[in-house]
């Protein structure tokens, strides 16, 4: 499903992005599949640890950012899509 090597996952685990796990749920997938592409665009784990602690604090209601929002790289910088709820 996702080509991540288990070298990488322990890597994400030591930077608190992920918690350990034998089975992950499809929300695990969505953070997972948001790392693996950070990681690819060459954006360091201790990077997105930094912006994904930002997010929760600066975010309300938002207690996982890589599970609930769309957390992409922008060339060396991390960004964050928030969709607007319709009324």
């Amino acid at each position: 499903m996702l080509a991540v090597t288990e070298r990488q996952l322990r890597q994400w685990e030591r930077h608190d992005l992920i918690k350990s796990s034998q089975t992950f749920s499809l929300m695990d997938l969505i953070a997972l599949r948001t790392l693996q592409k950070l990681h690819i665009d060459r954006i360091h784990p201790a990077r997105i640890k930094l912006a994904v602690q930002a997010l929760r604090d600066r975010l309300s209601g938002v207690d996982d950012p890589l599970r609930e929002l769309r957390v992409i790289a922008d060339g060396r910088r991390i960004r964050v899509e928030i969709k607007r709820k319709s009324t």
